[in-house]
């Protein structure tokens, strides 16, 4: 994290749930910075990422952070492959965009 979105509630929070899933998901690494995204709730966090599945598989997903005034969501899109990963990603940002319109 290096922008002045930084000092947002939702940067915050996104940042707190990238340490629980870190500590949740054997090798999870994050890919670039976390990205902000529009929603019928407001503004979230975004962030892709892989880690390590069952017998020496990967998992690749989204992890989504939304929040209101009353509630928080964690979202985890994932696939077992990158190439369904690849292929369902642009419906999972879809899906999660339209949440709360």
């Amino acid at each position: 994290m290096g922008s002045s979105d930084d000092s947002k509630p939702i940067a915050r929070v996104h940042e707190y749930q990238r340490q629980k899933f870190a500590d949740e998901l054997s090798n999870y690494k994050e890919f670039g910075e976390p990205e902000t995204i529009d929603t019928g709730w407001g503004e979230g966090r975004l962030s892709t990422y892989t880690a390590s599945g069952s017998f020496g598989s990967s998992i690749y997903g989204y992890r989504i952070t939304l929040i209101t005034s009353k509630y928080q969501w964690n979202v985890t899109c994932q696939c077992p492959t990158k190439r369904e990963f690849d292929a369902y990603k642009d419906v999972f940002r879809r899906v999660v965009s339209s949440t709360g319109r």
